[in-house]
């Protein structure tokens, strides 16, 4: 989380460790929205994207929750 959301790090660093965390929740079958939701640039984005095509029952409780942060 703390790598994801560190400007510091390059976007593609940041887009992999936002993409492995949604990776993670789904072989777990279990989401933490609140952690999903501290996201930011890219690694959210891409988080989105797999959760969205792996989970679309997640994805659409995420556009209720969360529905500045999906477009």
């Amino acid at each position: 989380m703390k790598l994801a959301n560190d400007a510091s790090f390059d976007d593609i660093i940041r887009a992999s460790a936002g993409e492995s965390l949604a990776d993670i929740w789904i072989r777990r079958s279990i989401i933490d929205y609140k952690l999903l939701g501290s996201l930011t640039g890219i690694a959210l984005k891409e988080a989105l994207a797999l959760i969205k095509s792996k989970r679309s029952d997640w994805h659409t409780t995420i556009t209720e929750l969360f529905p500045t942060k999906v477009k």
